[in-house]
C-alpha cells in the first residue's frame, strides 16, 4: 500500500449535508473575499460586485455558517451566475 503524499496529511475532513449557492443578483466584476475550504460565519462578506467604473453595486454575505465548497474563478459574472457555494451541516 502506498503512503499519502505529505501534501495530503493533516487535512481535516468536513462533512456537510447541504450546499448553499450564493448567486449574482446583478452582472459585473466579482471580487471574491473567501478561499476554498475556508470556514465562514453567517453574515460574513463573501464577495462584492462592481460595475465597469469600479463602483460597488452589490455585496454578498454568507447566508449560513459553513465551509467554502467552491468559488468563481473568473471575475466577469452575469446575473444568476454562481459566486460561492457553501457546505453546511444541518
Amino acid at each position: 500500500m502506498k503512503a499519502l503524499p505529505s501534501s495530503c496529511r493533516g487535512i481535516e475532513s468536513y462533512v456537510g449535508n447541504d450546499d448553499v449557492t450564493v448567486t449574482a443578483e446583478a452582472g459585473g466584476f466579482a471580487r471574491v473575499m473567501v478561499q476554498l475550504n475556508q470556514e465562514v460565519s453567517k453574515g460574513q462578506l463573501l464577495a462584492t460586485m462592481t460595475n465597469a467604473f469600479g463602483d460597488v453595486v452589490a455585496k454578498y454575505t454568507a447566508p449560513c455558517d459553513g465551509r467554502v465548497l467552491s468559488v468563481c474563478t473568473t471575475p466577469l459574472r452575469e446575473p444568476g451566475s454562481t459566486l460561492v457555494q457553501i457546505l453546511r451541516r444541518v
